[in-house]
């Protein structure tokens, strides 16, 4: 079996600042061998870190396009940006609910130094599907950290992930990184991984049994092969992503 999945890099090295290990109350139970196609592909972008980078760059989207008629509504005070909804985009688009950044890249007082933070509780609805966001994020210099609920595509996600990265290298899962995706179950997210070009390492995520995707065979496809026990399939281009990427930039 296969599903279509864009290559998803974090090559803008990410490091957190908080301690993920024992804070939650996420059963390792998933069974991956039932899941579906679609559920596995979550799987891998809440546990590479996609489903945090996507929320990252949804928002820092809508900083760049600020204006006086913009929707969302967006304002700038010092380091402090707030995105708010209630309207809707030219294109059609429903935005709700609010997003709250610290030290926004794209604003004066952006200082390099220190990590930017993203507070969300954000809905997009787009004709007849709809995305909602809901946790925090933080990008730092060599990190990517967060506990974000996704909404998207049929399919409720949970990430709560510290990834150290090193610079224009791969990334590594800290001790307590775990997801959870909804009518299947939680899991721990271990492994060693980088995405871009070439890529290398994989992605180990242990539910109730064992899902590997081994991140450096990707294909000239795009295509990752992953193994559950003795069941063998690959997660490729961008079916998976459909709606979670939207309106967001590429992961590379």
């Amino acid at each position: 079996m296969s599903l279509h999945l864009t290559s998803l890099g974090l090559s803008f090295a990410l490091l957190s600042t908080a301690t993920l290990a024992g804070c939650s109350g996420i059963d390792h139970d998933a069974r991956f061998a039932d899941a579906s196609l679609a559920q596995l592909g979550r799987a891998y972008t809440a546990a590479s870190g996609a489903d945090l980078n996507s929320a990252v760059q949804r928002s820092l989207a809508f900083v760049g396009a600020s204006g006086p008629m913009a929707c969302p509504k967006v304002v700038t005070e010092g380091q402090e940006t707030t995105i708010t909804g209630g309207c809707t985009t030219e294109g059609g688009e429903r935005m709700e609910g609010s997003i709250e950044i610290h030290n926004a890249p794209q604003t004066p007082a952006y200082d390099p130094s220190q990590p930017s933070s993203f507070e969300l509780d954000f809905r997009i609805v787009q004709q007849s599907a709809a995305i909602r966001l809901d946790g925090h994020v933080e990008l730092a210099e060599t990190a990517l950290s967060g506990d974000l609920r996704l909404d998207a595509g049929g399919i409720v996600s949970t990430s709560r992930l510290e990834l150290a990265c090193k610079a224009d290298g791969p990334c590594t899962a800290s001790p307590g990184s775990e997801i959870e995706i909804a009518d299947l179950g939680g899991a721990s997210v271990e492994g060693t991984w980088y995405t871009d070009d070439p890529p290398s390492g994989s992605v180990t995520v242990r539910g109730a049994d064992v899902l590997v995707i081994d991140v450096g065979a990707r294909d000239a496809d795009g295509c990752v092969p992953y193994t559950i026990g003795d069941q063998r399939g690959s997660i490729c281009a961008a079916d998976v992503l459909g709606e979670v990427l939207a309106g967001g930039q590429p992961l590379r």
